[in-house]
């Protein structure tokens, strides 16, 4: 936090043009902006900006059960109104959630901008999107990837659907935010102040960590744990639909494992001497305290979550085979985009889940609610 809370007293001292190149962070300027006007307008003490996290947290929560009332709308009945409470209770006691709600930190405005330019989208509210993804285009980098997914759910439903018109409109109104974002990246001469870049990240180079893959993967179960069980006992049969298949899975996910285990970041080690990549991996060390049953049980998660992915390829091309349009194409293209493209920054930290949690939290209702495996009944969709 302190780190975070020097940027904040940086900007309170004043805004100018040449501060976008040396505030000291790696993440975007815009929540070190804002928390400052808030501490110009009361004080810059730590407590104060600490409240304003708190309200930044209310505006997310609120934001979460409004998308997530128009998402499930779609799915349920009145008579499945719990859901509508699991997923905003699952998102609010994640351990990280609680403590990024009370201190000053960048992730949960980062949530709240994207939340906002997801009611935008799913609404059908063009200005809300626009706002949201300018913002949180400005806030941090990798939710951009968030972004992307909106703009190509958009696109598959302009091309596969032959849907025009306003899906025109929806698209422009998604790319042009990102204007000064890449205005920005012109500014430093990369994807973040390029002084920065050389004190958090010296000689890294934008590479796949199949590691990184690997650790985010192995966690999405213990982060989802309620849905994901319920999407597993849903879909339990699907192992034995795909035999094959899952013993391929199987095969895959056990030399990857055995080659790239969960293991923090060199950085991370250089910088904390933590041996974890964060509040599961620690848990579980500390509870079991060996390395085979450590690793055993980071494998089984990792193995049945490459199994949720390979479902949800069959789903989306369920969807696609059968022309119908769903929000499941946008849950889709957000959480698989996110998780390809998140193992190329230079550390790895279960927090990162904390953006795409409530989309994959979508993404399992979805898939333990509307299909008809194995392979779309046999590719005869359905």
């Amino acid at each position: 936090e302190i780190h975070f809370y020097e940027a904040v007293k940086y900007w309170g001292k004043g805004f100018s043009l040449s501060k976008l190149s040396n505030y000291g962070e790696i993440v975007g300027p815009l929540p070190f902006m804002v928390y400052a006007i808030w501490g110009m307008a009361i004080n810059f003490e730590i407590e104060t900006l600490r409240i304003f996290s708190i309200i930044i947290a209310f505006i997310t929560f609120s934001l979460l059960i409004k998308c997530n009332n128009i998402i499930l709308s779609n799915l349920f009945s009145d008579s499945k109104k719990i859901f509508k409470y699991i997923i905003p209770l699952i998102f609010f006691f994640n351990p990280y959630v609680i403590g990024l709600s009370f201190f000053v930190f960048t992730d949960m405005i980062t949530v709240c901008f994207f939340l906002l330019s997801l009611y935008g989208f799913i609404s059908s509210n063009r200005y809300f999107m626009f706002i949201g993804i300018f913002l949180v285009s400005l806030t941090r980098q990798f939710a951009i990837l968030m972004v992307v997914g909106l703009i190509f759910s958009s696109l598959f439903e302009w091309f596969t659907f032959k849907k025009k018109g306003d899906l025109f409109k929806r698209v422009f109104f998604q790319i042009i935010p990102l204007i000064p974002f890449l205005a920005l990246t012109i500014f430093w001469g990369g994807l973040a102040p390029q002084g920065a870049m050389k004190y958090y990240a010296p000689n890294e180079k934008y590479i796949f960590h199949i590691n990184y893959f690997i650790t985010y993967i192995s966690m999405i179960p213990f982060y989802t744990i309620p849905l994901f069980v319920y999407w597993l006992i849903k879909n339990i049969n699907i192992f034995k639909d795909y035999k094959i298949i899952s013993i391929i899975i199987f095969l895959v996910s056990l030399v990857t494992y055995i080659n790239w285990p969960v293991s923090p970041s060199v950085r991370t080690l250089i910088e904390t001497n933590f041996t974890t990549v964060g509040f599961v991996h620690r848990i579980i060390k500390y509870f079991f305290n060996n390395y085979y049953f450590e690793h055993g049980i980071l494998f089984i998660s990792y193995f049945l979550c490459l199994f949720f992915i390979f479902h949800s390829i069959t789903i989306f091309y369920y969807f696609l085979k059968s022309q119908k349009s769903s929000l499941y194409q946008m849950v889709f293209f957000v959480n698989m985009l996110y998780l390809i493209f998140i193992p190329f920054i230079f550390q790895v930290w279960e927090k990162y889940l904390v953006l795409i949690i409530p989309t994959l939290l979508w993404q399992m209702i979805f898939q333990a609610q509307s299909i008809p495996p194995p392979f779309c009944k046999k590719v005869g969709v359905g």
